[in-house]
């Protein structure tokens, strides 16, 4: 508080005349890291193979790979150790708890995909595009930049590399478009009625994308080290339930098999990696179908769109909180976000060719 007598009072500025500013206590920082900021590499290397089929099918089958290096991300150096609590971070003592970010090109990124293709360009009123791919997309954090990793706690750091947030293993697409061939140079009442139907379709089929599930071990108490996640016994979790919109009591996982992390060492962080689990699978049909009326030079066409053929729902997660009665069961609202197919929607439609 101030009078209008005394004035405004005297600002004390930092005295910068040591060459460095010491910031008050619990100010967060980003600094980039002057021995660690080169951009980093990307390499890419692919293989393909084509071979030309009956009915004008042309096939392909290529191996697509890429290694990325030097990622730039954030690495909290004022982190504790298992067990210190809040007061055993490592610059406690001028910075509290708050997060030191050293910002340099520390993170890498792999993909391997084998891809197939089918293909027949449009000819005869007939045309078909469609690719399958089965890859692996493992990355330290999803995004390359202004990100964090999911561990600063150093001999957790290399178990960053997991399982990209956005991996799918499979991945089948097809599309077609069909002009059928009857009565489609008839002419008079029939031809107009009966003739000039074309039919096109887009079908999809896709791995579900991966997730983590949280752990508590409130014994660990390692300040700004990182993320707790759930104990799975087994390596390879299979799902043995699917959403059962009747009762919402199927469950993704056996629970039996998870249980809390403990201890003080680096299993006391979780035995499973970023990403472990995965949603369930997702297919889609969109189809259409289009009625043209040529009178000589215009083409009046009359569509049918049908979005979500079979009205297949977008399952998403289910509940990750361990210490839930529903826990690893869905409810209504669980979708997918990666993925919205929303529901089966038709849409009628005139279009006019002159």
């Amino acid at each position: 508080m101030t009078t209008l007598a005394t004035g405004i009072p005297v600002v004390n500025l930092p005295d910068p005349s040591s060459g460095t500013v010491v910031l008050p206590r619990g100010v967060f920082i980003r600094s980039p890291n002057p021995d660690d900021v080169d951009r980093g590499t990307v390499h890419q290397w692919n293989v393909t193979y084509e071979r030309r089929l009956p009915l004008r099918m042309v096939a392909e089958i290529s191996y697509v790979g890429t290694a990325t290096n030097g990622g730039y991300a954030d690495l909290n150096v004022n982190v504790g150790v298992p067990g210190g609590g809040g007061s055993a971070a490592k610059y406690f003592a001028v910075a509290g708890t708050t997060p030191i970010n050293d910002w340099a090109a520390r993170t890498k990124a792999r993909y391997r995909g084998l891809q197939v293709a089918l293909n027949r360009p449009f000819r005869d009123g007939l045309m078909i595009k469609g690719a399958y791919t089965w890859s692996q997309s493992k990355d330290m954090a999803d995004e390359d930049g202004w990100t964090g990793v999911t561990w600063n706690y150093l001999p957790k750091f290399n178990d960053n590399f997991a399982r990209s947030g956005f991996d799918r293993t499979h991945v089948f697409q097809i599309g077609w478009l069909y002009q059928l061939p009857f009565l489609k140079n008839a002419t008079g009442a029939t031809g107009a009625l009966l003739g000039g139907w074309q039919i096109n379709g887009v079908a999809a089929a896709f791995s579900g994308t991966p997730f983590s599930i949280n752990g508590t071990n409130n014994a660990m108490a390692c300040q700004g080290c990182g993320s707790i996640l759930i104990n799975y016994t087994g390596s390879d979790p299979k799902a043995t339930g699917s959403p059962d919109p009747g009762t919402w009591t199927s469950t993704l996982y056996d629970k039996s098999l998870f249980s809390q992390p403990s201890g003080l060492d680096v299993a006391g962080f979780g035995n499973t990696k970023r990403n472990f689990f995965r949603r369930p699978a997702q297919s889609n049909v969109d189809l259409s179908f289009f009625k043209a009326f040529p009178v000589s030079r215009y083409r009046p066409e009359f569509r049918v769109e049908i979005a979500n053929l079979f009205n297949q729902h977008n399952w998403g997660a289910p509940n990750t909180s361990f210490t839930s009665p529903n826990f690893l069961r869905w409810s209504p609202g669980s979708v997918d976000t990666t993925a919205t197919l929303g529901y089966r929607r038709v849409q009628l439609g005139f279009r006019f060719q002159f």
